[in-house]
């Protein structure tokens, strides 16, 4: 019997390598960021949770790289932003990117971002994923998607983070549920920097 596969459209993510150069730059903001940028605040901000913080130099790089980034994820998912509920066409809008500082035992809760397009990037990964989960699990330092498919279950995606997943950027949908686990095995801080693409609507 001939079986023809077929698979239902969705929208997923990409990754991709940050140029030596951006990644340069961004390795010696978060020297100082902590210090000198201002701190961000939002829904989920509390006990635990990583400290983030606003990016202020190297803006105009970044923004370029990430939106050549988001024209490659259009190749391979078209339609992300017809939304269909506008009067108008908008141009896009690169909000303010910020570096998420992480430690030891602390996490970043299910969250999904404002906006069209998301990214998160890593600077830097202070551990080996295969020694993060000897006895605690496949979900320890991860970073996990989770969405609904076609049946109505929930299901994940999961990122295995490690020093490999250094100057790696992703590219996904903005409302696409997603989290960052806790590390166990490293005193170093996790670095990464995340932001978003919006519809500016003037």
């Amino acid at each position: 019997m001939k079986v023809e596969n077929k698979v239902f459209y969705n929208f997923g993510y990409i990754v991709a390598d940050v140029p030596d150069c951006l990644f340069k730059s961004l390795i010696k903001e978060s020297k100082i960021a902590e210090k000198e940028n201002k701190e961000m605040h939002s829904g989920i901000t509390g006990k635990r949770v990583a400290k983030q913080y606003f990016i202020k130099n190297s803006l105009i790089e970044l923004n370029n790289f990430i939106e050549n980034l988001r024209i490659e994820y259009d190749k391979l998912y078209p339609g992300l932003s017809n939304f269909r509920i506008l009067t108008k066409s908008a141009p896009y809008f690169f909000s303010n990117p910020w570096m998420n500082f992480q430690r030891k035992y602390e996490f970043i809760p299910n969250h999904r971002h404002d906006g069209v397009y998301s990214y998160s990037m890593w600077l830097k990964i202070p551990y080996e994923y295969e020694k993060e989960t000897e006895g605690g699990g496949i979900h320890a330092s991860t970073f996990e998607f989770t969405y609904v498919d076609v049946n109505g279950y929930i299901q994940s995606e999961i990122i295995k983070l490690g020093s490999n997943f250094e100057k790696k950027i992703i590219m996904f949908p903005s409302k696409m549920l997603h989290c960052v686990y806790p590390f166990y095995t490293s005193d170093e801080t996790r670095l990464s920097v995340s932001g978003n693409i919006l519809l500016n609507n003037g």
